[in-house]
């Protein structure tokens, strides 16, 4: 599944119970390996049907188990990544906020193919 059609996705507040457990370290390790096309691992995701404000039927996903990736991703696209880049690995992965790649890259990473197996029942 692409970035940008996971992003789309509708989902529930029970994803954030579990609060910020990453360190800014694994955060930019993440964002790197997703630039560079490195396996991420599945992102479980239990699709739940619910009736919207409207009264129709809609899907709404729960992180079964991707929460802190999913957070870590859409926090750097959205540019609310406030993270401190260790000196450590500044080198190593050659950290850049998403607004200051270009619009190339930043179109490559909203396009990066994200492992989703969709849990239904």
């Amino acid at each position: 599944m692409v970035l940008t059609e996971l992003k789309k996705m509708r989902v529930t507040q029970k994803n954030k119970v579990h609060g910020r457990v990453w360190g800014d370290d694994k955060r930019i390790a993440l964002i790197d390996s997703v630039r560079k096309n490195y396996p991420i691992g599945v992102f479980l995701i239990r699709v739940i049907l619910r009736e919207n404000e409207d009264g129709h039927e809609v899907e709404y996903w729960e992180a079964v188990d991707a929460q802190q990736r999913a957070t870590s991703i859409f926090e750097y696209l959205n540019g609310n990544a406030t993270w401190t880049v260790p000196k450590r690995r500044v080198k190593a992965t050659e950290y850049e906020a998403f607004s200051a790649l270009t619009s190339a890259s930043r179109e490559e990473f909203r396009n990066a193919d994200i492992p989703v197996e969709l849990l239904y029942g």
